[in-house]
């Protein structure tokens, strides 16, 4: 997910798509462009994660993030869902 936050930052969308599963990426890149210039802001938001559930190739990471309600910043933690790719490497199926 760090990686994934540094090229959000970064407004690197090829680069976070390829951290995205590829059932995924297309729906990913829709919204990535759809709010391409609140992308920094965004990821500047995704906070402290840690592993909810771990079962063989998947698990569900909770990220600290916030909120926007009524004008104000309300901490919450938002899944993370993940599954293990062929290389071994994690991909991000949906958050």
């Amino acid at each position: 997910m760090q990686a994934l936050r540094a090229r959000l930052l970064a407004s690197d969308i090829p680069g976070a798509l390829a951290l995205i599963h590829p059932l995924q990426r297309s729906l990913f890149n829709e919204i990535n462009h759809d709010i391409e210039p609140d992308l920094p802001v965004d990821a500047a938001a995704m906070g402290e994660m840690s592993v909810n559930l771990l079962r063989g190739g998947r698990a569900i990471v909770r990220m600290a993030t916030a909120i926007a309600v009524n004008g104000g910043a309300v901490p919450t933690h938002v899944p993370v869902y993940l599954v293990r790719a062929e290389d071994g490497t994690w991909q991000i199926q949906d958050y």
